[in-house]
């Protein structure tokens, strides 16, 4: 993921090299940046599925992050973080963030 990141900055960057080739002042790419993120964002909640999360039943959370995980490393290492407790203790800081992110 920090590869995606990396690419997305670098193009971001070369656009606004661009810009300030065409004599764009800095402030006013940065502040069209910052508009087309809320844009994205605001498309993103649009299109976003509900996942409702039951803190007393962490399972269906616990089947998506095993889900997810699968696709980013072996079936035996998923099963090992999930016989370790740590998938559940992610679990539980994704919960953690979620609700200080909330609070903001």
């Amino acid at each position: 993921m920090h590869w995606l990141c990396s690419v997305l900055a670098g193009a971001l960057l070369e656009q606004a090299e661009q810009l300030l080739d065409r004599g764009i002042h800095p402030i006013r790419i940065a502040d069209g940046y910052e508009m087309a993120a809320h844009v994205a964002v605001a498309e993103l909640d649009r299109i976003a599925e509900q996942f409702p999360v039951d803190l007393n039943n962490l399972e269906p959370l616990i089947e998506t992050a095993m889900t997810t995980l699968g696709s980013k490393m072996s079936v035996q290492s998923c099963f090992a973080f999930f016989k370790v407790g740590l998938l559940e203790f992610f679990c539980q800081m994704y919960l953690l963030v979620k609700f200080l992110v909330s609070k903001i």
